[in-house]
């Protein structure tokens, strides 16, 4: 099954696709984002651990909202002390977010800011409340994204705008983020060739799952062009939730887009699962899915051990039947 899909997808890799993980601020949803500093810390070695590029925290609309438990100021600084390394975000949402909020978290070690708008007049949250934010973080030396928040509502000719009127603010990345969950993939092929068209940023997508389409729509924009993926572990967020980030991996992996240990991705997300109290019924299914392993036989593995259970799927992977007699099974348990 591996080589085929390997085989079967013609990918640009010239880019390597990276991975922000935004679990902290969109889960934050589920718990009225009273993430504790040493539950943020943990979280952080969790992520990293399965090579996420980016991590993003604090509030769900960032700077200028109700405080979460902390001030953003106290995350972003916790997590540089706790790992330097960490490449910490943060959300800023266009005109609830202001300069001096940011000024502020600048001094705490952030990394990157994202700044969001939604829509152009008549909307608390316009474009042009953006600007002064990304020139800003770009003056400040902070990696850069413009977020272009419910896409699905952003006519062509706006879209085209946009990036004419950032051209010479120059952010890193700008975003197509499928607020409501209502993007196909050919709309999203659309906005990508727009943006590939009129501006030199590199292009990210951030789904929702209303649709049941984050993860493959973010597959899909890995193909077509987009080189910055945003998912969240159990695909925990606001509403319906995000793109599946172990699913994610897991298929970028299989065609090619990217590496990834999967047993550090399958043991990772049993402790994120743990750290949320959320079960691991999504996570089972997908590494199943992963090795093509049917759930009647998963059931008659142990999975007392992470490491081993990983390992007996993936010799069951390999076996050239499509049936797997019971003597296969237990010969795979006994050679690991």
């Amino acid at each position: 099954m591996e080589d085929y899909i390997k085989d079967y997808t013609n990918v640009n890799m010239e880019k390597k696709i990276k991975i922000l993980d935004p679990t902290i601020r969109e889960a934050g949803y589920l718990n009225g984002f009273k993430f504790s500093i040493e539950e943020v810390k943990s979280f952080i070695d969790i992520s990293k651990r399965i090579g996420t590029d980016i991590i993003e925290i604090g509030h769900g609309l960032g700077p200028g909202n109700e405080l979460p438990l902390h001030s953003h100021e106290e995350y972003v600084y916790e997590a540089k002390q706790h790992d330097e390394s960490t490449s910490i975000s943060i959300f800023g949402l266009a005109g609830l977010c202001k300069k001096t909020h940011l000024q502020s978290i600048i001094k705490s070690g952030l990394d990157v800011f994202r700044v969001g708008f939604v829509g152009f007049e008549n909307t608390p949250f316009p474009f042009r409340e953006a600007l002064p934010l990304l020139e800003e973080a770009k003056k400040q030396g902070l990696f850069t994204c413009l977020n272009v928040l419910d896409t699905y509502r952003i006519k062509d000719k706006e879209l085209i705008e946009v990036c004419n009127t950032v051209a010479e603010l120059s952010p890193d990345v700008i975003y197509i983020v499928d607020s409501s969950g209502a993007l196909t993939d050919k709309e999203i092929g659309k906005k990508i060739e727009i943006l590939s068209e009129h501006s030199d940023s590199e292009i990210g997508y951030h789904g929702h799952d209303n649709l049941r389409l984050a993860t493959y729509n973010s597959v899909y924009g890995a193909r077509e062009g987009c080189t910055y993926l945003d998912a969240t572990f159990m695909g925990m967020g606001r509403g319906a939730g995000n793109a599946n980030l172990e699913v994610l991996i897991a298929l970028l992996e299989r065609y090619g887009m990217r590496e990834a240990d999967f047993v550090k991705l399958y043991e990772a997300s049993k402790k994120v699962a743990n750290l949320f109290n959320k079960d691991t019924e999504i996570l089972e299914h997908a590494t199943l899915g992963y090795y093509g392993v049917m759930d009647y036989i998963g059931d008659k593995l142990d999975k007392s051990d992470n490491r081993a259970y990983v390992e007996i799927l993936s010799k069951l992977d390999k076996l050239d039947t499509p049936f797997i007699p019971e003597e296969e099974i237990k010969l795979c348990h006994e050679n690991i």
